[in-house]
């Protein structure tokens, strides 16, 4: 009796497991496939299904299902090849997709492009994060471009910005800055009284005003033996006869006499307590004009010894035949001569070379 009641109730069980794992068997069944099989055209549909219905036999279905899959397989493969083929298409999307995206955030491609372009000339107009002097370093063209517009007095090129006066162009490291103390000298002496606040008939420095300088940004509290400045002077040469304007050959002569004698008159008189050394003295032609070029090393009474370049040529004479001498003059602390160094002495050849007086009648 006891076996006949229980056998009813693992019947019940069994019936109830089966209805919950149903939906589990069916899932298992159906889902690969949905991932294998192949898309059926809207009019072949009902044909497939009805010639899979009628099918009676297992191997039938078997067969039909193999096909199936082979069939899916052959469509996969040209699909997965366009969409490798189609990475324009992927990120872009098809023609007419992207603008129709951009309009629903209220923009447009032409107006990107435009927008990209214009913060690009921003960029280098602005030298944002060096990027202008970066690309004139690199690409030498460029470089050599905007050194003939005069871009070079905005844009570092190779390390070096330039001053384009009327009369000559003289280079100087980017990194240094103008002297205040001769901007405003030469702004006393040509603006009126009352625009500086300052009285033109105040006590001048003594000795030769430069018309140009630069240094280092606090280069004037530096010591001695860390001097560093480049600057330009010039001198009114009145003629040596009425209607002869001075030649620059005839006033310095040699160029190793004229270094001797500037050093022994100039840089270094009986008693100064200095020695100098001469290095290099050389004339030369360049852009039509005479150039005198020197190099010294000057040892002061405390053992700190400084390194001089220079350069001067004439200018073209006036209505009265005057003519201005013009004298570019880098200073260097002697231990930083090292051309190889990353500091002002490796851009020294380059200061000189690129030191340029207009043009005068010899």
């Amino acid at each position: 009796m006891a076996s006949s009641c229980s056998e009813p109730r693992r019947l019940r069980l069994r019936a109830t497991r089966s209805r919950r794992l149903a939906p589990f068997v069916m899932l298992v069944t159906v889902l690969p496939l949905c991932f294998t099989s192949p898309r059926v055209p809207r009019g072949t549909a009902g044909a497939g299904a009805g010639r899979a219905a009628r099918s009676e036999r297992p191997e039938d279905a078997e067969d039909v299902s193999v096909s199936s899959r082979g069939e899916g397989s052959e469509a996969e493969a040209p699909k997965v090849a366009a969409e490798e083929e189609s990475l324009w298409t992927y990120i872009f999307g098809k023609p007419g997709e992207l603008r129709r995206d951009l309009n629903l955030v209220g923009t447009t491609p032409e107006r990107i492009i435009v927008t990209n372009l214009l913060a690009i000339l921003i960029g280098l107009a602005s030298n944002l994060w060096g990027q202008t002097e970066f690309l004139l370093r690199t690409v030498p063209v460029l470089g050599a471009k905007a050194r003939e517009l005069h871009l070079d007095s905005l844009y570092a090129v190779d390390g070096l910005k330039t001053a384009y006066e009327d009369q000559y162009q003289a280079r100087y490291p980017s990194t240094w800055l103008l002297d205040q103390r001769v901007a405003l000298l030469k702004a006393r002496q040509s603006s009126p009284d009352d625009l500086l606040g300052i009285s033109k008939r105040s006590a001048m420095p003594e000795g030769v005003v430069p018309d140009n300088a630069w240094g280092p940004p606090g280069g004037g509290d530096r010591s001695l033996k860390k001097r560093e400045n480049l600057s330009v002077v010039k001198q009114i040469l009145p003629p040596k006869a009425p209607g002869q304007p001075q030649e620059i050959s005839e006033i310095l002569g040699e160029p190793s006499a004229s270094l001797e004698r500037l050093l022994r008159e100039t840089i270094a008189p009986e008693g100064s307590k200095k020695t100098v050394e001469a290095l290099m003295a050389r004339r030369l032609e360049k852009a039509g004009n005479t150039y005198y070029e020197y190099q010294w090393r000057t040892t002061f009474p405390s053992g700190v010894s400084l390194r001089s370049y220079s350069s001067c040529s004439l200018g073209p004479p006036d209505a009265r035949q005057n003519r201005q001498l013009y004298t570019l003059t880098l200073v260097l602390p002697d231990a930083e001569s090292d051309a190889s160094a990353d500091n002002a002495a490796a851009l020294a050849p380059a200061i000189v070379e690129g030191f340029q007086v207009a043009s005068g009648a010899e």
